[in-house]
This record gives structure tokens, sequence and C-alpha cells, in this order.
């Protein structure tokens, strides 16, 4: 099965073991590394995942996971027919409405990183994003609008 970033390990909350995650997902498991996460307890607040994890019962376990990347099977995500990831965009390629290529996606994320420029990944700059083609439309900008 194919493992995405879901998100990040924030902070624990509590004595007991919560962690606050910062995902737009909220799962049944989860990965860390090689390590399997099974969700005994899991709740929505302000935009965050705060779960409780099989095996993390203290804040010291918990405080071992902060800042740490998480991982799920996109099977487990229930994605609509048109919806995709930040991994999906990785090795498409940037162009703008010119027609000038500008690059190619090396990361993704709120940000879109094409090796020697970065842009946010917002309806101000893209315009299109095409998966058949494998293409990023970008507005053409000029260099002081992203400064």
């Amino acid at each position: 099965m194919q493992r995405v970033q879901i998100g990040r390990v924030s902070k624990p909350v509590g004595l007991k073991g919560e962690l606050k995650v910062q995902s737009d997902f909220l799962v049944d498991e989860f990965f860390i590394g090689d390590q399997k996460y099974t969700v005994t307890k899991s709740r929505e607040y302000n935009g965050d995942q705060y779960y409780y994890l099989d095996g993390i019962d203290t804040i010291e376990k918990a405080e071992k996971l902060k800042g740490k990347l998480i991982f799920a099977n996109r099977d487990a995500l229930n994605l609509d027919d048109d919806e995709i990831l930040a991994d999906d965009l990785i090795g498409f390629e940037v162009i703008s409405t010119d027609g000038k290529k500008l690059g190619v996606v090396k990361a993704a994320g709120d940000n879109i990183d094409c090796g020697g420029f970065m842009f946010p990944y917002e309806d101000e700059f893209v315009t299109e994003t095409n998966m058949t083609t494998k293409q990023i439309i970008v507005k053409k900008w000029e260099e002081e609008e992203c400064k």
C-alpha cells in the first residue's frame, strides 16, 4: 500500500499522552517511520486533530513523538475522485500562463517548491492543475509581487 504524509505531531496535550496533530485527516491508524500506531480515541478542534494512541499513555512517551511526520495508507483516507494530495503533485511541470516553463515540482504542501523558487498553492497564483498532462499552470507575476 502507498503511504502518504498526512501531517505532523505538534505537541503533547495533558499528562495522559494525548497528541495534537496538524492534519486535514482523521484516521484510525498511522505510521511514524516504520512504527504503526493505532488510534484509541480521537477528536477534532479548531482544524487540528487530537489523538490518544495505543501504548502512548504518558506525557513522556508523547513528548518523544513531538515534531514527527505522520503517514497513512492512501486507501484509508477515503478521498473523493476529484481530491488530490500534495504528494500527487511531485514531478508536475510548472508553466506560466504565457507558456514559459518554470520548473518541476520537487516538494508540495501549502507551498510548491520547484527547486529554484517557491509559490503558494493558492488561486491567486495557480490557474489550473491538470492531472492528465501533469502540469500546474500559474499566473505570470512580477518578482516584486512575491516578496
